[in-house]
């Protein structure tokens, strides 16, 4: 496929090996691209995509200098960054089904083994211009769509998100109205992660409330992800969330933290604290929602969650 607009696009290239490095310059620019800036470092790749606006990274997957997978799920939630929907292309040698969940769990595009083919790296560019998919927001991912066949399943709940290579192939790029774009879908990112947060908060509190002494393994598996939940609420980007919204966290995660040493609650005002506190971040994240509609939320995925857990496992009788 030929595509003229190509010269417009800003490409990031991270691979430490030089001599693989400037073979896939060299493809690159033979496809078209002249903006091609590559980094040997973690360090100058997060320094490049902190300060300059990119619309394709194609990054080693395995680095020994930094954490990839970390980086693009930063980059994905809008944490890290100037556009949070770029093309991400990361590369590696003998991927293992460990590694290439690792990179679709933090939110790639694609994965391309190694050695790469021109032709394939042809093959993966194309597909973001003419059909990527849509990204899901949840409370622990942001990213395209993962299911393998998502014309199957229903389309509520993704987003198309800004294209801005697809845009620049195409030769319809508007810098102003693409930052614009870029800007409002990196906010919806942010509040609909944060509402879905704080629902997994307040479906986590009500099942963790009705544990029993002593603790069954799952139980201490619900506290470590709700504690993992305050964390993250607790550091939001600048003004990105809630004025008041960090210190409930903080909260919360103190009282995780009591139960985790004890392993059981002090008495029952304790149990009806951490609903309480679970309940109140729900209802500061979801400000549009009344009482009945975050009561339904909650009991809806506190549901979901107990009929998951008692299905047979798969090979089970």
């Amino acid at each position: 496929m030929s595509q003229t607009g190509y010269e417009d696009a800003a490409v990031l290239l991270f691979e430490p090996r030089h001599n693989v490095r400037q073979m896939m310059k060299s493809a690159l620019l033979d496809m078209g691209f002249r903006r091609v800036a590559d980094a040997a470092e973690f360090a100058l790749m997060t320094e490049r995509l902190r300060t300059e606006p990119f619309d394709l990274l194609i990054a080693e997957l395995v680095a020994a200098d930094g954490d990839v997978p970390n980086l693009v799920r930063q980059i994905r939630r809008a944490e890290y960054g100037r556009n949070p929907f770029l093309g991400v292309i990361l590369t590696i040698w003998n991927p293992s089904v460990e590694r290439v969940v690792q990179g679709a769990n933090a939110g790639m595009d694609d994965l391309l083994g190694k050695p790469v083919s021109a032709q394939a790296l042809r093959e993966r560019i194309d597909a973001l211009v003419k059909s990527r998919k849509p990204f899901v927001i949840s409370a622990d991912y942001v990213g395209p769509d993962r299911r393998r066949d998502p014309g199957r399943g229903s389309r509520e709940g993704l987003m198309e998100a800004p294209n801005t290579l697809k845009e620049k192939v195409e030769g319809r790029a508007d810098p102003e109205r693409l930052q614009r774009e870029i800007e409002a879908a990196a906010g919806v990112v942010r509040r609909v992660r944060r509402r879905r947060q704080g629902l997994q908060l307040a479906a986590l509190a009500e099942i963790m409330s009705e544990s029993a002494w002593p603790w069954p393994p799952v139980a201490a598996d619900d506290l470590a992800k709700l504690a993992a939940l305050c964390e993250d609420l607790a550091r939001p980007p600048a003004a990105a969330g809630p004025a008041e919204l960090p210190a409930l966290a903080r909260a919360l995660a103190g009282l995780a933290a009591g139960l985790r040493s004890r392993g059981a609650f002090e008495d029952a005002r304790e149990r009806q604290r951490l609903c309480q506190s679970a309940a109140a971040i729900h209802r500061l994240v979801a400000p549009d929602a009344d009482e009945a509609t975050l009561a339904a939320e909650t009991s809806a995925v506190v549901a979901i969650i107990r009929q998951r857990r008692t299905q047979p496992s798969p090979g089970s009788d």
